[in-house]
């Protein structure tokens, strides 16, 4: 699933029991598939296990469009000497979350016994703007003289995640990647493929 079903925060921090709220289609299939999966599992008893990823990013990520993860934009664009764009004030916040921890916790959801029928919040936890990331991205691709643009905010962008990451602790995961040194992963990536 995805963080997007909470919507905008109404109770600080978001755990997994946050209203469910979705402010766009995206979040509101991911809160469809969940309730198809609970539903599977209250009735046939499939062992069924919601993990709402947050802003995941990583090498391979598609990044073909202006559509993907922010991430992945930030980087193909900068690397192709392309400024970057951010649309709204750029204040907005994101909790992004490395693929291998995606990897890592989903693995864990998948082989535990207390993990059935319970839905997890699968993020770092670290709130970064995107004013900061497209920073950072600017700096670990070398290109600090790109300028940033600013368009206009998209409808249903959510403003603000605020993550908390306890429940999934429980399962035994307790660390997550920095957001440098996965950028340093992710960019080397990008780097290679072009």
């Amino acid at each position: 699933s995805t963080g997007s079903v909470y919507g905008e925060a109404v109770v600080i921090p978001q755990t997994e029991t946050h209203p469910l709220s979705p402010v766009s289609y995206y979040g509101v299939s991911k809160l469809a598939g969940e309730q198809y999966g609970k539903t599977f599992h209250h009735l046939h008893g499939l062992p069924v296990s919601i993990l709402r990823y947050f802003h995941v990013y990583g090498p391979r990520q598609d990044s073909s469009d202006d559509r993907g993860g922010v991430v992945g934009i930030f980087c193909r664009r900068a690397l192709a000497g392309l400024p970057l764009v951010i649309y709204g004030d750029g204040d907005q916040q994101r909790s992004f979350t490395f693929v291998t921890d995606v990897v890592r916790a989903t693995l864990l959801a998948a082989h535990h016994p207390a993990a059935v029928g319970e839905a997890f919040n699968c993020a770092s936890g670290l709130a970064v703007s995107i004013m900061d990331l497209a920073r950072a991205v600017l700096q670990k691709t070398g290109r600090t003289d790109l300028p940033i643009e600013f368009q206009p905010w998209v409808s249903g962008d959510i403003r603000r995640f605020y993550i908390d990451n306890t429940k999934i602790k429980g399962l035994g995961m307790q660390k997550w990647a920095a957001l440098g040194r996965g950028l340093e992963q992710t960019v080397s990536w990008y780097r290679r493929r072009r």
